[in-house]
């Protein structure tokens, strides 16, 4: 994402820079580039999101699974759980990242989705396993973020 962020900055600098436009190119204005940077931005927080929640999910079986053996978890399982752990927290990483991006480039309706998803990550992020909410209810904030991205696009069906 970084370098997208830096290769449009560049487009832009070199178009706006360079006599008669020499170096922009042709096929894209620079009018262009904020639409084709939210639609990359709506692709990555989809895939992103995605992420988490799959990786949240793991985790919760897993760690379910393991808490209701009656047995010791074994190397095996012990390493899946943390696996999943550094996989949900790199998700994680990755869509905070791009929730931060669509404040600047999005409007006041999608800023309000992720806010609400914020605000519910911040009340559940201290709880134990059996008092966490279903994986549906992540997945219902997402897709809020989602299709007001989408509805800003002009993509929403």
């Amino acid at each position: 994402m970084r370098r997208m962020i830096a290769g449009c900055g560049l487009a832009l600098l070199l178009a706006a820079g360079a006599p008669n436009g020499a170096y922009a190119q042709p096929a894209e204005s620079a009018a262009n580039l904020p639409l084709r940077y939210q639609l990359e931005l709506f692709r990555s927080t989809a895939q992103d999101f995605a992420a988490y929640v799959s990786n949240w999910s793991r985790l919760l079986a897993v760690s379910k699974a393991m808490e209701e053996s009656k047995e010791a978890p074994s190397a095996v399982m012990l390493a899946r759980k943390e696996r999943y752990v550094t996989s949900r927290d790199e998700a994680k990483d990755l869509f905070s990242g791009d929730m931060e991006q669509a404040r600047l480039v999005f409007g006041p309706e999608v800023r309000q989705a992720i806010e609400a998803f914020e605000e519910f990550n911040r009340k559940i992020s201290t709880e134990v396993l059996e008092k966490l909410p279903p994986i549906a209810e992540w997945e219902a904030h997402g897709r809020k973020i989602l299709a007001a991205m989408a509805q800003e696009l002009g993509i929403a069906r």
